[in-house]
């Protein structure tokens, strides 16, 4: 992996945990406006804090706000991938859901159906049964109300 002066400058201060801008400037080979102008830019992000001190004879420095580590890629992307994955797994398992109610309640009206038609088919047997059986006493019952009718 590239390692960039801003990166070598964040490794010291982390590493001296105090550092002033003209001994960065030396070890870093560059002038330490660059260090200073690198310095305000990361401590706008919080990374560093850049101290101006209130005597006159001291020198601004840097200190590190927290141990800094590089993010490690493989890390973060694997993280990244899993929170995909849960959030895939979520999204189907809703969908799943979704499908299993919808199912059910399918299902359920195809029962009820069933069960209609059953009762229907059921009952109309019944009628047919009971007009065989009472076929005659039906037939004399027609007649005397044809001959009232008349």
């Amino acid at each position: 992996m590239i390692e960039t002066k801003i990166d070598k400058l964040l490794s010291l201060v982390n590493k001296s945990k105090k550092i002033s801008l003209s001994d960065a400037a030396e070890k870093l080979a560059v002038s330490e406006e660059q260090i200073e102008e690198w310095a305000i830019s990361l401590s706008k992000d919080n990374i560093v804090k850049l101290v101006y001190p209130t005597n006159l004879f001291e020198q601004p420095y840097l200190e590190s706000v927290n141990e800094i580590r590089k993010p490690k890629i493989k890390k973060t992307r694997k993280k990244k991938k899993n929170v995909q994955i849960k959030d895939t797994i979520k999204k189907v398992v809703k969908r799943e859901e979704k499908y299993r109610k919808a199912r059910k309640k399918v299902h359920f009206k195809a029962k009820k159906r069933k069960l209609v038609y059953l009762w229907f088919f059921t009952f109309l047997l019944l009628i047919i049964l009971l007009f065989f059986i009472f076929k005659e006493k039906i037939f004399y019952f027609l007649k005397i109300l044809i001959q009232k009718v008349r």
